[in-house]
């Protein structure tokens, strides 16, 4: 039994605006809001004394994390509840089919920031707890779509 919430089933569309051929999804302007709101909140921590990093860095961080959530997300769809695509790579590319899981964006963009902590000799668990509390927030609010 499927006990989730679907837009579909409370009388909304998943589009939130069509232009010509182009659909945007209420689920992909989650993620955009998510990252937005990440990268807000770190460059307010840079405002504090002894901030960890500087904000080259702290770009550097969204962009890794970004890059995490995204490919890991994929992979882990890919993964769990899509193996029949390993024998049709394409179809692992088309991101606008759907198909992305939380956990395989948590395992992404863990390891996006053991990688971007060690290039930049910074402590990654300290950067991993500043952002998930944004990044979980907004996976629940993504999970709704």
């Amino acid at each position: 039994m499927d006990s989730h919430i679907a837009f579909a089933s409370l009388g909304l569309s998943p589009i939130a605006i069509s232009i010509g051929p182009l659909d945007i999804r209420w689920y992909s302007l989650a993620y955009i809001a998510g990252i937005i709101a990440g990268w807000w909140y770190l460059l307010r921590l840079l405002a504090q004394p002894a901030a960890p990093m500087n904000r080259a860095q702290a770009d550097d961080l969204v962009f890794y994390a970004t890059l995490g959530v995204i490919l890991g997300g994929r992979l882990g769809y890919v993964i769990f509840y899509g193996p029949e695509m390993i024998f049709d790579p394409l179809q692992i590319l088309k991101l606008w089919d759907g198909g992305m899981s939380f956990h395989g964006g948590a395992a992404g963009v863990s390891l996006a920031l053991i990688l971007f902590a060690r290039r930049h000799g910074l402590e990654w668990l300290h950067a991993l707890m500043k952002l998930s509390t944004i990044s979980t927030a907004t996976s629940q609010i993504r999970s709704m779509s």
